[in-house]
């Protein structure tokens, strides 16, 4: 498995000036227990041009919701998104 940096690298080098280094200006998530639904909004800035989007979405879960709303917002202009999915997710804990 290769590192982060490793990853970061690779993908600047293929994406070359369509690189976005994006930051996180705001976050908001929301959860219904009942339902199961999560909602997620999140402004983000990024620096070439210094420009603001914004990011809502749904799913089960933030790594769901927030996932659609990327791929939602930005697929119609980075068409590759379309090909991405979720195929694993783990969270270990120190014991």
């Amino acid at each position: 498995m290769q590192s982060v940096e490793q990853a970061k690298a690779q993908v600047h080098e293929i994406l070359g000036e369509q690189y976005l280094n994006l930051r996180i200006a705001s976050f908001e998530y929301s959860e219904n227990f009942g339902t199961g639904n999560t909602r997620v909004r999140c402004e983000l800035v990024h620096k070439r041009p210094e420009e603001s989007l914004t990011i809502s979405g749904d799913g089960v879960g933030l790594l769901d919701a927030l996932f659609h709303g990327v791929k939602d917002r930005l697929a119609k202009t980075y068409t590759s998104l379309l090909n991405l999915k979720i195929s694993a997710f783990q969270v270990s804990g120190k014991m």
